[in-house]
């Protein structure tokens, strides 16, 4: 084993486990780990701070500055309103409406759109009705991460799948091939919570204060606010729309997304400083660091290492423990690198491994794909990020309620693909 392949996986380790340990704040770890890479020479100074300029958060910035514009225009108010009149004052209900609300929006916007845009409606519904906040944010948030899967757009690893595909002379996905798993996930998720929810979700009420906080409707935020404009709902939703269909169109999904964030600043929803206040740092500088150990798990070969490694050998095991091997291979290194990367490394194996096993070439990198949507145990994933931040959670919180859903996911999505 080469001394870089030694080094990265000895970070990785302690990121990991200091990660599970709570005992560094997860934006400072981040940041360590990634300058760890630089001072070992694993990486260059470009790559150690590529992580801010990557496509996952120019994303996931032009989302919160479209998400200012949702909340400023009134329609994040009208949102929460519409939900909580359909809640009839119960947690759980309120729970299941915004969980199947925002998990099929997230099949549209991907997954990091809704989280953006939905979670503030959370909150303030939550404390309207006087519940704490912590009790939803979590089991909607992975109802989110799984709506992402309700389409071949929502998630961008399936996505580049499909390009791994077209380069393989193969078809591309269909817009609607993942969306039977996605309903099976998102019914799962949405059970495990309704039915568990009492003994697998924390109470960090005492981790945030504004959580006992008790809204008339009335005060929903949104309904104080000056509106910039009379039509700013309209150039709100018109931007959102737009950049939805620039997407289906085959537009970048950063271009379309900037676009419809610079809109809005020119339609004079958003001010230049609107712009600059909406941008959660904590959230950019947490993905932002954690993104150069994809890159040097890559670079020093410890991806291919222990991805051959693990994939040696079970093509001779029967076919179902073979698709829960490889269903378990692509969430561990969902994990521990970005979504984006796992696929990138596993995605030719996993074509390769499919000529061995004789089976559709499409499915088992869909199948792939679709893993790295099973991200609850740790608050690595982008989504995951906003949750812990909203919610006021721990690393360790993450792993209490995240196991079953993980297990779960495993298991509906090798069986479905296994009986396709």
């Amino acid at each position: 084993m080469e001394t870089d392949m030694i080094i990265v996986l000895i970070i990785l380790t302690l990121t990991i486990g200091l990660i599970v340990s709570d005992k560094i704040r997860l934006d400072l770890l981040a940041l360590l780990s990634a300058m760890s890479l630089g001072w070992s020479g694993v990486l260059t100074p470009g790559e150690v701070f590529s992580g801010f300029s990557s496509n996952a958060v120019i994303i996931m910035i032009a989302l919160m500055i479209i998400a200012s514009g949702f909340y400023k225009s009134g329609l994040s108010s009208m949102y929460t309103r519409l939900i909580l009149s359909q809640s009839k004052e119960s947690s759980s209900r309120l729970r299941l409406l915004f969980s199947v609300s925002a998990g099929f929006l997230a099949g549209i916007v991907q997954n990091i759109g809704s989280a953006i845009l939905t979670f503030p409606s959370i909150r303030q519904a939550a404390m309207a009705r006087g519940f704490d906040p912590s009790r939803l944010i979590m089991p909607i948030g992975f109802a989110i991460i799984v709506g992402g899967t309700l389409t071949t757009v929502g998630t961008t690893p399936i996505v580049i799948a499909g390009d791994l595909l077209r380069v393989q002379g193969l078809e591309k996905f269909h817009f609607f091939e993942s969306t039977p798993v996605g309903l099976l996930l998102l019914v799962m998720i949405i059970a495990i919570y309704a039915l568990l929810g009492r003994h697998l979700l924390p109470d960090t009420a005492d981790k945030a204060a504004d959580h006992s906080v008790t809204l008339p409707e009335s005060q929903l935020y949104g309904a104080n606010e000056n509106q910039p404009k009379p039509y700013a709902a309209i150039w709100v939703g018109g931007c959102i729309v737009l950049s939805i269909v620039m997407i289906v169109a085959g537009v970048s999904v950063t271009i379309a997304f900037f676009s419809a964030a610079i809109a809005m600043v020119l339609l004079r929803v958003l001010s230049l400083d609107d712009i600059y206040e909406a941008i959660e740092w904590r959230v950019v500088f947490i993905i932002a660091g954690l993104i150069p150990m994809g890159i040097a798990m890559q670079k020093s070969g410890s991806a291919d290492y222990l991805a051959h490694y693990l994939f040696e050998s079970i093509s001779d095991l029967h076919l179902f423990i073979v698709f829960v091997i490889i269903c378990t291979i692509a969430t561990l290194f969902s994990l521990v690198m970005t979504n984006i990367g796992m696929i990138v490394v596993l995605g030719p194996m996993v074509i390769s491994l499919a000529d061995l096993l004789n089976v559709d070439t499409s499915s088992l990198l869909l199948m792939t794909a679709i893993c790295a949507a099973n991200s609850f145990i740790l608050p690595t994933h982008q989504v995951n990020a906003f949750i812990m931040i909203s919610g006021g959670y721990s690393s360790k919180d993450f792993l209490r309620a995240g196991l079953l859903p993980t297990i779960g996911f495993i298991l509906v999505v090798s069986t479905y693909f296994y009986w396709i």
